[in-house]
């Protein structure tokens, strides 16, 4: 028959060349898998005297055999396990791609058998199995390849009840240490029979790595891309793909991981919590898994790093509290953690400065009384010693809304009496004055209370306090 049409044998298995060649193992025991299957044996060897040429044998005992030869075949053709998410087919491609690859192969089921000439011719066999399918082909491996494949399969996770023998080992199921329910994009058909992705509920596995295992993202046990968790992560559904099968959207990835994360948070500690993947999870993530999981990278009581306010970083820090620039979550992850209330500013706990009201609000005045008159004039005399000024001002304050004691404003200096009203000795308030005097004298040399510059000048204008002539007592006796 004329068709629309014709695929080239040698320029498909050109094409799909570049994928990994235990994917050959993997398209033909996933198919098995697929079906009810509960034995399948796969024998692939090097053909002694054929150079290149390796001999690969595959039997199951799928009761049904091939439901439809032409499934063997016929390239694109509607898979039956096409709508279904929970089988691993699509494209009905994967036993073409095993054949592309090819000199000659056969296929005997129970409804009949086909051989694959190496003239690149196709005939029918009348030969059928009583159960099951055997597929045998002469395929163009080298004995390196032959070896690397036999080894790359058994990271193959194979569901409890069916046996899968290659070359006598037996490839090995997981025991999971958690189990997820989740919600997830997947692969079916729309009602003309075209793919389409949608979100469905499954089940993931998080398995433990065996020795000298790189952890995979797998669907339903057919390794699909490496990950960077500390576990497999095998998602029983079709996972959303590139063409080459190889890979998943930065969008999935995301939600896979949050999934992922939510559930294995606590089994975290401090250096894997560190990880990259668990920062791409962030964004996705529960409220309680952003706090426990930033609680675990950063330290307990960390801080957001505030630009316009260093000081209060530092100060943090010398609080022994980790101060964590923008630079260390992308800009997803930050919205997460401000979200969740994972952690505030520096400056709100330990900023340094006077924080002023937006909304203008005017400071209450000290009444003038003996005592603030003496304040007042005790705490000009000693500013204007200290640094030198003949003009100097002292504005008193008695209000409780306000967070500060004093406030350095150039050639003023404002105290705000009530932060004092508890000291009922005379001699201590005198020390608390003239602490605070020295104090806000100092930010005429440095508005940093941590630099050396600010120590230096507070213990300067603490000696030369010394050699005031009139002190605090006389003032008030």
């Amino acid at each position: 028959m004329n068709k629309w049409f014709d695929v080239d044998k040698e320029g498909f298995g050109q094409l799909m060349a570049d994928r990994p060649k235990v994917a050959i193992l993997h398209d033909l025991i996933q198919n098995i898998l697929d079906e009810d299957a509960t034995v399948a044996t796969v024998t692939l060897e090097p053909i002694s005297g054929r150079r290149g040429r390796a001999l690969l044998t595959v039997t199951d005992d799928v009761p049904n055999g091939f439901a439809d030869l032409r499934d063997a075949y016929t390239l694109y053709k509607a898979s039956r396990k096409k709508n279904d998410p929970t089988k691993r087919g699509r494209f009905n491609e994967g036993e073409k791609f095993v054949l592309s690859q090819c000199d000659e192969a056969e296929i005997v089921t129970t409804t009949g058998g086909v051989r694959f000439n190496k003239d690149g011719t196709r005939t029918s066999l009348r030969r059928t199995t009583d159960r099951g399918s055997t597929f045998t082909a002469v395929i163009r491996l080298t004995h390196d390849e032959v070896a690397a494949m036999c080894a790359q399969v058994q990271a193959m996770i194979v569901p409890e009840g069916v046996f899968v023998l290659v070359n006598g080992t037996p490839l090995k199921g997981r025991n999971a240490i958690r189990t997820i329910e989740a919600t997830l994009p997947t692969i079916i058909t729309d009602e003309d029979g075209n793919l389409t992705r949608t979100r469905r509920a499954t089940t993931i596995h998080i398995d433990e790595l065996g020795e000298g295992e790189t952890p995979h993202l797998y669907e339903m046990g057919i390794p699909v891309v490496e990950i960077d968790t500390p576990w497999h992560i095998d998602v029983q559904q079709k996972v959303p793909l590139n063409r080459d099968r190889d890979n998943v959207t930065p969008a999935y990835r995301r939600d896979l991981l949050a999934y992922v994360l939510d559930e294995t948070v606590d089994l975290l500690t401090e250096d894997t919590a560190a990880e990259s993947w668990v920062k791409d999870a962030l964004p996705a993530a529960e409220a309680n898994t952003v706090r426990q999981a930033t609680t675990k990278i950063f330290g307990k009581g960390w801080v957001i790093g505030t630009p316009a306010d260093r000081e209060a970083d530092k100060n943090a820090i010398a609080n022994g509290v980790t101060v964590v620039g923008g630079g260390a979550l992308g800009k997803d992850a930050w919205e997460a953690v401000r979200a969740s209330g994972s952690a505030k500013p520096s400056a709100d706990k330990y900023s340094l400065g006077h924080r002023t009201d937006p909304r203008g609000y005017k400071p209450k005045m000290a009444e003038v009384t003996p005592f603030t008159t003496a304040v007042k004039k005790y705490a000009l005399k000693v500013c204007k010693f200290l640094l030198d000024e003949d003009y100097f001002e002292i504005d008193l304050q008695d209000d409780s809304r306000l967070p500060y004691g004093g406030m350095y404003c150039g050639r003023r200096i404002v105290i705000n009496l009530h932060s004092y009203k508890k000291i009922e000795d005379k001699d201590e308030f005198g020390r608390a004055l003239d602490d605070l005097l020295i104090h806000e004298c100092a930010h005429r040399y440095s508005g940093d209370h941590l630099t050396m510059q600010y120590i230096k000048a507070c213990t300067q204008l603490g000696a030369k306090l010394r050699n005031l002539p009139t002190r605090w007592r006389a003032e008030v006796g």
